[in-house]
């Protein structure tokens, strides 16, 4: 995959005005590490900074509002609630009993109880607080860690990689 576009540049080239704001940010995030364990481990707020939410992205983590919660909160005048949708990739569609239970017990501990299997050939689990995130991420890549194939999508395998690396450089307390 090129870093190019299609006049030619290199997407380190981008002039003012050239560009979405997400490209310009990717550009500065440090090979999408951002700020990002800094935020996770901010425990006076339950979502990251604007920028940080648009990086965790790319790295299959999407910070989302909590729609159960939504109508009740907001007639009771109070401010949203936040969590995260942790995706992973069931590589080549082919699930083992021991993998759907491994999934199902994470979703249980760290989500809110459900799991959702995708036509994409994946799993996504729902109301994952921040604070939990690095305990969801852990046995997600224990799990999957030797299940890539040659088939995979760079996106797919940017994913797990960019999850691996936050995770190595917090067990080892290494400023991301």
């Amino acid at each position: 995959m090129s870093n190019q576009t299609h006049d030619g540049k290199g997407l380190a080239d981008l002039g003012p005005g050239e560009g979405s704001s997400v490209e310009r940010l990717k550009l500065e995030s440090r090979h999408l590490r951002g700020r990002l364990l800094d935020d996770l481990h901010d425990g006076s707020r339950q979502t990251l900074s604007s920028g940080q939410e648009q990086i965790i992205k790319f790295h299959g983590i999407y910070q989302q509002e909590d729609r159960d919660a939504r109508a009740t909160r907001k007639a009771a005048g109070q401010e949203k609630v936040h969590n995260f949708m942790v995706r992973s990739r069931i590589p080549g569609g082919v699930l083992t009993a021991q993998q759907y239970l491994v999934e199902d017990d994470i979703a249980g501990r760290f989500g809110n109880q459900t799991m959702r299997i995708t036509a994409r050939q994946g799993f996504q689990l729902h109301g994952v607080i921040k604070g939990d995130l690095q305990a969801t991420i852990k046995p997600l890549l224990v799990l999957w860690r030797n299940e890539r194939s040659g088939a995979e999508t760079f996106g797919d395998f940017a994913h797990r990689v960019g999850v691996e690396y936050l995770r190595s450089q917090t067990e080892q307390g290494h400023p991301a």
